[in-house]
């Protein structure tokens, strides 16, 4: 079959041939992984129901402390920059400078106390 002058295409035919036989005595055997199917069906009482449903439940609870949202809750990131490092330290200074200063000048007299009782 010729479109264009410049574009032909060409067709051939293929003819497959095979060779069956019908199978006697073929049974075929479903692979099914749902219990459902291998229980007979029954009604269950609403009782039955809260108690499954109660059973399913304490299956399926995680405990919240072991959870990856719980543990990433409790690690701080690292924070590599200089500036933060700096600030830090500043602040720690300036919470255990005054702390320190206090516990120093109520030590000097217990000192004096010390020395002059020891004499």
């Amino acid at each position: 079959i010729s479109l264009n002058p410049l574009i032909t295409t060409n067709t051939t035919e293929i003819t497959i041939t095979s060779n069956t036989r019908p199978v006697e005595n073929a049974s075929v055997e479903t692979v099914c992984s749902c219990p459902c199917n291998k229980q007979p069906m029954k009604n269950l009482t609403s009782e039955e129901i809260v108690e499954k449903l109660n059973q399913l439940a304490t299956e399926l609870t995680i405990p919240r402390n072991t959870t990856s949202k719980y543990k990433r809750s409790k690690i701080s990131a690292p924070d590599e920059r200089e500036s933060s490092l700096y600030i830090s330290t500043f602040i720690v200074m300036i919470v255990t400078i005054p702390f320190a200063l206090i516990i120093f000048l109520d030590l000097i007299p217990l000192i004096k106390w010390v020395f002059i009782k020891c004499m």
